[in-house]
């Protein structure tokens, strides 16, 4: 009988050292998700501010002849981007989603000692089919190797960081010229966009190419701008000026007011207290 009841209560203790185990993992995976929608929600409370970070920003891809097209921040951001580099929009955010899941799977070998969460492989599999779970370095090397193509990545004050998909070990059968390149950039630790030509308001798929760090003569005359280009450059970087010191000038305007009406209020109030005086 004490055996029994011993038995028991060890087969009790790992019921419930498992269901706590499973506890800690959701509590962890609520906790990221909460902190990514904190971080999303500072971001959105943040976009309609021209920050210096962004004028930088778009003036360093301004001196390539690109710019940024931006795409929603809801946790498909990254599929977002790509599809509309390689489609032309990012309406088949989710089929890449899928897409990249179902390699990720396929090539598990290759993924699982590189996956950042601190949960299973499957479990992060599962997690990142769903609707708005931030994609990371593993997917984007998935569609690179999926697509058989390049994928650079801008960053403000950073060189181009480039995810060669061609092969699996990432080297190239063909010249660096001729393998398609796809542009994105990361913003903040946690958005991405998409980025194109300045001149390049179309629908249709995205055409960026730049060279390696040393070009060879015949590569480095594919990526010189052309004068229409240098133009567009010069006029979109006078806008992002302009707007700006507006946004600036703005501020400045509305901080004078209320210092103004501050201080007729307290005139107003002396006024009043000296009357009150005057009279008593």
């Amino acid at each position: 009988m004490p055996r029994r009841h011993s038995q028991q209560h060890k087969h009790q203790s790992s019921v419930s050292h498992s269901k706590q185990s499973k506890s800690q993992r959701l509590d962890t995976m609520a906790r990221k998700k909460d902190e990514r929608a904190a971080r999303k929600k500072e971001r959105k409370a943040a976009s309609n501010v021209v920050s210096a970070d962004d004028k930088s920003f778009a003036a360093q891809l301004a001196l390539m002849g690109l710019k940024v097209r931006e795409v929603i921040g809801d946790g498909n951001c990254l599929f977002r981007a790509l599809a509309d580099q390689l489609d032309g929009d990012d309406h088949a955010h989710a089929r890449h989603r899928q897409d990249v899941v179902r390699y990720i799977t396929e090539h598990r070998a290759d993924f699982e000692p590189f996956i950042e969460d601190d949960v299973p492989f499957t479990q992060h599999v599962q997690n990142l089919a769903l609707d708005g779970t931030y994609g990371g370095n593993d997917s984007i090397v998935a569609f690179a190797r999926l697509h058989k193509l390049t994928v650079v990545i801008h960053q403000l004050d950073s060189p181009a960081w480039e995810v060669h998909g061609e092969t699996v070990d990432g080297s190239s059968v063909k010249a660096p010229s001729v393998v398609r390149q796809l542009h994105i950039s990361y913003h903040n630790g946690d958005h991405y966009a998409s980025v194109r030509r300045i001149q390049d308001n179309t629908e249709s798929p995205a055409n960026v190419h730049i060279s390696p760090q040393t070009p060879s003569p015949a590569s480095d005359t594919q990526t010189q701008p052309t004068g229409k280009e240098l133009v567009s450059f010069f006029v979109y970087y006078c806008v992002i000026n302009i707007t700006f010191e507006i946004i600036h000038v703005g501020t400045l305007l509305a901080l004078l007011c209320v210092t103004a009406e501050r201080f007729l209020n307290s005139l107003i109030f002396m006024c009043t207290l000296l009357c009150c005086c005057v009279v008593a």
